[in-house]
């Protein structure tokens, strides 16, 4: 595993959780939140596992020094209606199909996930008070700027977001970045770093993200001549989300 493009990953993406609040060697281990959305069949529930396993394991080093992780996850259905309870002050909301979502964690269906599954915040614990026993709070793909708010009122010294480029706002980033401290923005690949990069300087001079290769760096063959009298098919993956 040590030499899989998929470890290198991991070993980076907890480099910057941990060596965002030190990597000088001490006994107490570093309390981090990763707050999760579902279902479990899509992408971002899978880099949650893969962080989660990567945090809960082995401790960190950097030459002599290392830290360990002590991880809990806080799970909701839905991040953008957990997003919007907490950016109205309501202990839960419900929407236009009368669906009603909580600040409080949610259970998973038995067998859903292994990994996450022992690291489980209790179902029902409220968003404020999980926020207030971490240290460093992981989102994925979302900015959920009032989550962000919210963990820094509580006393979260890192917030940091993995993006994903078709859900980011260069505004609501800046913003982010700019008006509270301890806000790290993590990217997937290159491309997505020097667009953000370049809009969000356009509005705060100082903005800066951190690259973290999730993706497998296999070549990407950017033109081809296609065979005469073949037909050409393509292909478009979509997935489950993210496509507007």
């Amino acid at each position: 595993m040590a030499g899989h493009p998929r470890a290198r990953t991991v070993w980076l993406a907890c480099l910057l959780a941990l060596g965002a609040v030190g990597l000088e060697a001490e006994d107490r281990a570093v309390r981090v939140g990763l707050l999760v959305q579902g279902p479990p069949i899509k992408g971002i529930f899978r880099d949650a596992e893969v962080l989660a396993w990567a945090l809960n394991g082995d401790p960190l080093r950097v030459g002599n020094k290392g830290r360990r992780a002590e991880v809990s996850v806080f799970y909701t259905p839905n991040y953008a209606m957990l997003d919007a309870a907490v950016g109205m002050g309501s202990e839960c909301i419900q929407d236009q199909a009368g669906r009603s979502l909580c600040q409080k964690s949610s259970p998973l269906a038995p067998g859903d996930s292994p990994t996450l599954e022992p690291l489980l915040a209790l179902p029902g614990t409220r968003l404020q008070d999980w926020l207030g026993s971490v240290e460093v709070v992981i989102t994925l793909e979302s900015a959920l700027g009032n989550v962000v708010y919210l963990a820094h009122q509580m006393g979260v010294k890192t917030k940091i977001i993995f993006l994903n480029l078709e859900w980011s706002d260069p505004q609501q980033l800046a913003t982010l970045q700019s008006n509270i401290t301890g806000v790290r923005l993590a990217v997937k690949g290159p491309a997505a770093m020097q667009v953000l990069t370049e809009e969000m300087q356009k509005l705060h001079p100082s903005a800066q993200l951190d690259l973290v290769p999730f993706s497998i760096p296999d070549p990407v063959v950017r033109t081809r001549v296609a065979r005469t009298g073949d037909y050409l098919r393509l292909v478009f993956v979509a997935g489950l989300g993210g496509v507007r």
